[in-house]
């Protein structure tokens, strides 16, 4: 029934309220009085199932977020009045001073499938389209092996979390705080079916895990299927791709 989910809601709030304004009131009260100072900007995907602050654990002010379907950042346009990723960017990196921006993707993601599916209608369809290019170049990369949907699928998800980094990139506030270092750009993927996040490594050209245990489980598996990413997406230490 739709009043269960906003009784948990409520509930949900009130175990939020005793926690930080009842148990450990201090936190809340300094990002209140004094402002928030979060360290990160997180794009995520809108999916239900990926919130940054569930998957991090973090505090109120530690991160600043921003959420869209595919967590997909299409190029920069000048002439978009109402572009609201745009408008997350230049507060997050000209306001808040974030020193960090992470792209965070994740597996069974609705909107890539969509892409991949090649939704066109609506307003979702408009929105996914913007990073078409996606699928044909991955479809390029993987060859005879792109007939294998899942893992054109899984191949997709991952080159679009590296496509918004690209874009990221060339937005005018992010280039100078880029060129001034004093800013880091990651791209992070989410695996949701085995509970593993990964970060994209420029040395090898591949995502990786970032916690200590997953690494050590990766280090012993072999994925004959693993197409390596083009080894152009390495970076300098000015501004490039970080862990």
């Amino acid at each position: 029934m739709a009043d269960d989910i906003l009784k948990k809601l409520v509930k949900g709030f009130e175990a939020f309220r005793k926690e930080h304004y009842e148990t450990n009131p201090d936190k809340m009260k300094d990002v209140v009085e004094n402002g928030q100072r979060p360290k990160a900007l997180i794009f995520s995907c809108s999916d239900s199932r990926n919130g940054p602050e569930m998957l991090m654990g973090v505090e109120p002010g530690d991160i600043f977020v921003g959420r869209q379907i595919a967590a997909l950042i299409p190029p920069h346009d000048e002439k978009d009045d109402d572009d609201t990723i745009a408008a997350t960017i230049e507060f997050a990196v000209n306001t808040l001073k974030v020193d960090n921006i992470i792209v965070m993707g994740h597996t069974s993601c609705g909107g890539i499938k969509g892409l991949v599916d090649g939704v066109r209608s609506g307003a979702v369809g408009s929105w996914i389209q913007r990073a078409r290019e996606i699928k044909d170049k991955v479809k390029l990369r993987l060859g005879d092996k792109a007939s294998d949907k899942d893992l054109l699928l899984a191949e997709v998800e991952k080159e679009s979390v590296l496509w918004s980094v690209e874009n990221l990139r060339k937005y005018p506030v992010v280039e100078k705080a880029l060129q001034e270092g004093r800013l880091q750009i990651h791209a992070w993927h989410f695996d949701m079916q085995n509970g593993v996040l990964n970060a994209y490594n420029p040395q090898t050209h591949s995502f990786e895990p970032l916690s200590g245990a997953d690494k050590q489980k990766q280090e012993h598996v072999h994925d004959d299927n693993c197409v390596p990413f083009p080894k152009k997406r390495a970076r300098n230490n000015k501004g490039g791709f970080r862990r």
